[in-house]
C-alpha cells in the first residue's frame, strides 16, 4: 500500500537509488507487479524447489496456500466438489477476495497478461468466474454468510467457534490452530487451481559482490532443513521438496501435493479489480458479464 515497501521501491529507484537495499523480501503477489522493473535477474536457483518458487525475477522462501476444512461431525462424506455442499444443505463459508477468484479465473483458463506480456485479465473467464460465485450463493452452496465476512480471519474464527460446516481457510491460519483443532479434515479447493501465497526475496543490488553476498543468504536461507524449520515456526510452509521428505504429518503431505501443482502468485494491482467485481456481484450490483467487462475493460 501507500507508503510501504512497493511504494518506497519504486519512488527510490526514481529519486534516490543510492538507499536501496541489496535484497528485499517481500510479499510475492507485490513482487509479482514490480519485480520485472526492480530486481536483478536471478542466478542459477537451488535444485528441489517446487515448480512455482523460482521466477526470472525472485525466488519464493516461504509459501501459503489456501484449502478447504470441514467439520467431520456434520459432513460426513469426503468432499470433493461444491454440489456435495449445496446437496449436504451446509454452505461453504468463503471471504469473497480477489486471491479466491483468482485460483478459480485460473482454473477456468483465465491469464494474467496478454500476447505482449502486459498485465491484463479476460472477460470470459472471469465472467465464468463470477457466474460461478452467482450460482453458488444462490443453490447455498456458498453461504449467505461469506457477504458479511470482514475477511478470511472471520471466517475462519467462526468455524472454529463450531457453528461453521466448512470454510475456506490459508494454511497458515490452520497451522496456527491446529491444537484447538477437533473433527476436522481438509481437502483441495473445488473448481480452482493452487496458488502459492507467501514471501519471496529478489536482489536489487546491480554490484556484482554485493549481489553474490544477497544471493549466498538466499541459498542459505533456502536448505533443505532451515528452510523447513524457520518457515514452520512462522505457520509458513517449506518451499524445497526435500523439507518434506520422510514426513508422515497426513496434512503435510497434502500440502505439499497442493504446492507440487501451484502457480505463482499473481501481481496484486491484478487482485483488486478482481476482487471488486467480485463483490459487485456477491451483493447484487452487477451481473457476471457487466462485472467482468469493466474489470477487463481496464488498463493496467
Amino acid at each position: 500500500g501507500k507508503g510501504g515497501i512497493t511504494d518506497l521501491l519504486l519512488s527510490a529507484r526514481e529519486v534516490a537509488p543510492s538507499i536501496l537495499p541489496d535484497l528485499v523480501v517481500m510479499d510475492a503477489k507485490e513482487a509479482a507487479w514490480i519485480g520485472g522493473e526492480i530486481f536483478q535477474p536471478l542466478g542459477e536457483v537451488p535444485g528441489g524447489l517446487f515448480p512455482f518458487a523460482a521466477t526470472p525475477e525472485f525466488v519464493y522462501l516461504a509459501a501459503d496456500v489456501d484449502h478447504l476444512a470441514y467439520n467431520t461431525g456434520i459432513l460426513t462424506s469426503p468432499i470433493s466438489s461444491w454440489w456435495d455442499l449445496g446437496e449436504s444443505g451446509k454452505g461453504l463459508l468463503v471471504f469473497p477476495s480477489g486471491e479466491m477468484a483468482a485460483t478459480q479465473y485460473l482454473a477456468l483458463g483465465g491469464r494474467f497478461r496478454d500476447e505482449r506480456g502486459r498485465l491484463s485479465l479476460q472477460e470470459e473467464p472471469l465472467a465464468e468466474t463470477l457466474r460461478l460465485w452467482a450460482a453458488g450463493l444462490e443453490t447455498g452452496v456458498i453461504s449467505p454468510l461469506s457477504r458479511e465476512l470482514k475477511g478470511p480471519e472471520e471466517g475462519w474464527k467462526l468455524y472454529l467457534s463450531g457453528n461453521v460446516a466448512a470454510v475456506v481457510v490459508r494454511s497458515s491460519l490452520f497451522l496456527s490452530s491446529r491444537e484447538k483443532l477437533k473433527q476436522t479434515a481438509f481437502a483441495p479447493l473445488p473448481y480452482a487451481t493452487p496458488i502459492a501465497w507467501g514471501w519471496v526475496a529478489g536482489i536489487v543490488s546491480r554490484d556484482p559482490r554485493r549481489k553474490e553476498l544477497a544471493w549466498e543468504l538466499v541459498r542459505w536461507l533456502l536448505q533443505p532443513e532451515r528452510n523447513r524449520k524457520w518457515t514452520l515456526a512462522s505457520n509458513l510452509l517449506p518451499v524445497h521438496r526435500e523439507a518434506y521428505s520422510g514426513e508422515g504429518d497426513p496434512y503435510m503431505l497434502f500440502l505439499s501435493r497442493q504446492l507440487e501443482s501451484s502457480q505463482p502468485a499473481p501481481p496484486a494491482v491484478l487482485l483488486r479489480p478482481m476482487e471488486e467485481a467480485l463483490w459487485s456481484v456477491v451483493l447484487g450490483k452487477a451481473t457476471p458479464e457487466e462485472a467482468a467487462r469493466k474489470a477487463a475493460g481496464a488498463t493496467y
